[in-house]
């Protein structure tokens, strides 16, 4: 084999190499990008999920306090409307 099919040789492993490598690097940040999208879309989801549960419990505090007021408890005597007294 003379000197020049081995450079050529040569040449086209760095080029398979450097390809490979370029791909590989190329794979491997599209992979944590989309990672990252997905721990984000979770931690939205918790957030979403605890607000939720505070506006839930407020929500039912403000009616605890409200219908004594009111005279519109929920488990004493006749039913009254609440939203038109």
């Amino acid at each position: 084999m003379g000197a020049g099919e081995q450079l050529v040789t040569v040449g086209a492993v760095l080029i398979g190499a450097l390809s490979t490598h370029v791909t590989n690097h190329l794979m491997e940040r599209s992979r944590n990008r989309y990672q990252l999208l997905t721990r984000w879309d979770d931690k939205k989801v918790e957030a979403y999920g605890g607000y939720v549960d505070a506006a839930r419990l407020r929500i039912a505090a403000a009616g605890r306090v409200y219908e004594p007021r009111r005279g519109c408890a929920r488990n004493t005597g006749p039913r009254r409307n609440c939203a038109t007294s």
